[in-house]
């Protein structure tokens, strides 16, 4: 399955502005313009999934609501699970073109498609797009600055949990600074350490198209030579 990587920036809107942003994503056409440069083969193979609407992901005839988005940040603040009520959404997602956003409490984290696993960030090429597209959507959206990490599986993915329980950015990134240290500012190292922050000050050109920059192999390979969870059991199974 791999590891996806998510970007998470400030939302500073109110709750009825959350219900307009879905306009104010296909309303931008500087988004649409870099989408179909990098993905013309896509859109020429599926042109109704590119021309469709941006929308909360409604199953039947499930809406958003101000009211239903305080109810699921509730139970996202709560860490309980959310209760399924006949005709609202059960999550705060919207559903794009280019992939996903989720509407926190104070957060948006944001997620591209096809371009949602880590390992895209191995290619300068496909990189350069992730970092472009991420700064323009942030922009769009009133933010200023974006921190990079993990989803499951990897200690950085703490910070999309407490993202999804209502930690504002800033509060993010002390904890990550807090537990992680404080992330490099030279691209390949940011994103090699899966925690790193964008406040358009990273420079793109320093991807080096001859290097490797992140490899699950090698970082699996590396945890298991020092005997890191949750390879620990497994030496001691073996009486390595």
């Amino acid at each position: 399955m791999g590891m996806d990587f998510v970007a998470i920036i400030a939302n500073k809107y109110t709750k009825a502005e959350i219900l307009e942003l879905p306009k104010v994503i296909d309303n931008s056409k500087s988004l649409r313009e870099q989408f179909s440069k990098r993905h013309q083969k896509d859109i020429d193979h599926n042109p109704k999934h590119y021309n469709r609407r941006t929308n909360w992901s409604e199953k039947g005839n499930r809406k958003m609501t101000e009211s239903n988005l305080e109810r699921i940040w509730k139970h996202f603040r709560d860490d309980t699970e959310i209760q399924y009520v006949d005709n609202l959404c059960v999550d705060v997602n919207i559903d794009a073109y280019f992939g996903w956003l989720n509407v926190h409490e104070n957060t948006i984290s944001i997620t591209l498609f096809p371009e949602h696993k880590y390992r895209n960030l191995r290619n300068p090429m496909s990189s350069k797009y992730v970092f472009k597209f991420i700064r323009e959507l942030t922009q769009i959206l009133n933010a200023d600055k974006i921190v990079f990490c993990c989803d499951s599986y990897y200690h950085p993915s703490i910070l999309e949990e407490k993202s999804r329980m209502g930690y504002s950015i800033n509060e993010l990134i002390s904890l990550g600074v807090e537990i992680f240290g404080e992330p490099p500012k030279e691209l390949n190292a940011a994103i090699e350490n899966l925690f790193f922050i964008d406040e358009f000050d990273l420079n793109l050109e320093e991807l080096d198209p001859e290097k490797e920059v992140w490899s699950r192999a090698k970082y699996e390979y590396e945890k298991e030579n020092k005997g890191e969870p949750p390879y620990k059991k497994a030496h001691n199974d073996h009486g390595r």
